[in-house]
């Protein structure tokens, strides 16, 4: 049963990945007019990464804490959207080699970036993990 939930929980972090970054589209298509960072247009290319690490994150879930589900999703989800902008904005030589600026983390594109992996990533996620168990 173990092998087996690894793959569900993997096939459930990977839909979500690519559902956050058609979340994404969605929300730049309705709100662009009155931000202007907003403008996103997605290749399938872009939902390569959030499939795969959204999967990979996603085994986080194996690990035995014992926290309601909803809050395991919002704390889990700080992973893959960690992930998502440092290969958006090219942090990996920065977070590798100098300190990242709270600069990057308060702007509106960081915050909202945070905010759709919690609402879509971690309540899906950590929801069918939940109902596996």
């Amino acid at each position: 049963m173990r092998f087996e939930r690894f793959c569900f929980l993997y096939g459930v972090g990977s839909i979500a990945g690519a559902l956050v970054v058609a979340t994404l589209w969605l929300v730049s298509i309705l709100l662009a007019d009155n931000w202007s960072f907003l403008s996103f247009a997605p290749v399938v290319e872009d939902f390569y990464a959030p499939a795969i690490w959204g999967g990979v994150c996603a085994l986080l879930y194996t690990l035995p804490l014992h926290i309601d589900w909803f809050i395991k999703g919002i704390v889990f989800s700080l992973v893959p959207a960690f992930i998502f902008l440092a290969h958006k904005f090219s942090w990996v030589h920065t977070l590798l080699f100098e300190s990242v600026n709270l600069s990057y983390l308060m702007r509106e594109e960081s915050l909202l970036t945070f905010a759709v992996y919690a609402m879509v990533w971690g309540v899906f996620t950590s929801y069918s993990a939940y109902r596996i168990q």
